[in-house]
């Protein structure tokens, strides 16, 4: 994906001057690059086709997580989990993700990340 693509994409979603965008989920290759706006608390995640996503904060800092993305490409995943603020700026992630396809064959994964907000 391009820069000249992402910058479309922004604008198509609708994503405003004061939005802060966390995560930019895309398919590999030649995909349209068509994405959807999903709040995730204060930013914002845009994905190429995302079906479903519910967060559910718990705490200030502690919430659960789940989303479902379509298709039975790398992205066509159900992955559910949950997140801890460790800071302002980091925002911790664990979860478990099972392919859309082929989960009986090994595509299903824990997952952790570490966001950081730039801002």
């Amino acid at each position: 994906m391009t820069w000249s693509d992402i910058k479309k994409a922004v604008e198509q979603a609708g994503v405003g001057e004061d939005e802060e965008i966390g995560l930019i989920q895309c398919e590999n290759g030649d995909g349209d690059h068509t994405f959807h706006k999903v709040r995730l608390g204060r930013t914002l995640k845009l994905a190429e086709n995302v079906s479903a996503e519910k967060e559910q904060p718990v705490t200030e800092k502690f919430g659960v997580a789940s989303d479902w993305f379509t298709g039975k490409h790398a992205n066509g995943l159900f992955t559910s989990g949950g997140y801890y603020k460790l800071t302002k700026k980091l925002t911790g992630y664990a979860a478990y993700s099972v392919g859309n396809a082929n989960a009986t064959k090994g595509n299903h994964f824990f997952y952790f990340e570490v966001g950081y907000n730039f801002n």
